[in-house]
């Protein structure tokens, strides 16, 4: 939100730098483009299906949105194999951002007396997916796929309120613990989050990270890092 130029080139510059060096230099390469489910914004139903109309509200999901354009643009014209994942609420150990990690960092860095003040009213929801089942997803991907600038939702098809993660995470840290939410929404963040993800359990897809299992080694992995464990 603070430097759209920024993201622009992050997320549809370097894309298109990479598709223009394909094709002059390796048309035979297939190109997966990291996308997010930040293209959907506040999507009208849930689950959200690929087909869903995108109405993006933040930069990154504008830019986003773009890239998946430009893959088309060179699946279509220059025929380079592309297509586009769209990751919803990926976490995993080494994330030293987002939602886990906002939650461990304000409870090891702060006044334990003091009550942890959380961003929303606990309502929002999230499709949340571990690294570990993002990789196998985009193996799907890379050994189904056709390549023909069409996108994929990489999730795991639940949808999971914020009120619910805060309450386990804090569980698991220390039950003592206060919190509160102060009902403001940041510009960018959208409500509810929930995919379709047919298409990857078609392809065979099981979720293997189950979100208590990898919340539990996050907090863990968080301790070590901050010298709390």
């Amino acid at each position: 939100m603070l430097d759209p130029l920024m993201d622009f080139d992050q997320n549809v510059r370097n894309v298109h730098l990479i598709l223009s060096a394909l094709a002059t230099f390796n048309k035979s390469c297939r190109f997966i483009n990291i996308s997010s489910a930040a293209v959907y914004g506040n999507a009208r139903l849930i689950p959200i299906g690929t087909d869903s109309t995108p109405g993006p509200i933040s930069p990154y999901g504008y830019h986003k949105m773009i890239s998946e354009i430009i893959l088309r643009e060179y699946s279509a014209i220059y025929d380079i194999k592309t297509c586009s994942v769209r990751v919803f609420s990926a976490y995993g150990n080494g994330q030293r951002k987002l939602l886990l990690w906002d939650l461990c960092n304000k409870f090891f860095s702060g006044n334990s007396r003091t009550p942890i003040e959380l961003y929303g009213t606990g309502n929002e929801s999230r499709d949340f997916i571990h690294v570990t089942d993002i990789v196998q997803q985009i193996e799907l991907v890379i050994k189904f796929a056709p390549f023909a600038g069409e996108v994929y939702n990489v999730a795991n098809g639940k949808e999971v309120f914020i009120h619910e993660i805060v309450q386990f995470v804090y569980d698991e840290i220390n039950p003592q613990v206060q919190y509160f939410f102060n009902g403001a929404i940041r510009p960018g963040d959208p409500l509810n989050w929930c995919a379709d993800i047919s298409q990857m359990t078609t392809w065979g897809y099981r979720q293997e990270v189950q979100m208590q299992e990898g919340i539990r080694n996050y907090i863990k992995w968080v301790r070590e890092v901050q010298g709390n464990a």
